[in-house]
C-alpha cells in the first residue's frame, strides 16, 4: 500500500469533478498535492467542492472515499 495511507491523521480530499454518470460513477479529488481518480464502495453523491474522507486506494491510480 502506499506510503500516503501510514498516518494516524484522517485523510481528506476535495471532489474536483464527476467523470462517469452512473452505473459505476467515478470522481476527481484533489489529495496529497495532486488529483487522483476516485471510486466509492457505496453509492454516494458527491459534488464538486465537497470534502470527502479517503479511505484506501483501490487501484496505483485510483483512491476510495466516502462522506466525512
Amino acid at each position: 500500500m502506499n506510503s500516503i495511507f501510514t498516518t494516524s491523521r484522517e485523510l481528506t480530499g476535495v471532489i474536483t469533478s464527476m467523470t462517469q454518470a452512473r452505473p459505476g460513477k467515478k470522481w476527481r479529488v484533489h489529495f496529497s498535492a495532486t488529483d487522483w481518480f476516485a471510486d466509492a464502495e457505496q453509492a454516494f453523491d458527491f459534488k464538486p467542492g465537497e470534502v470527502v474522507r479517503v479511505i484506501g486506494q483501490k487501484t496505483a491510480t485510483t483512491l476510495l472515499i466516502e462522506p466525512v
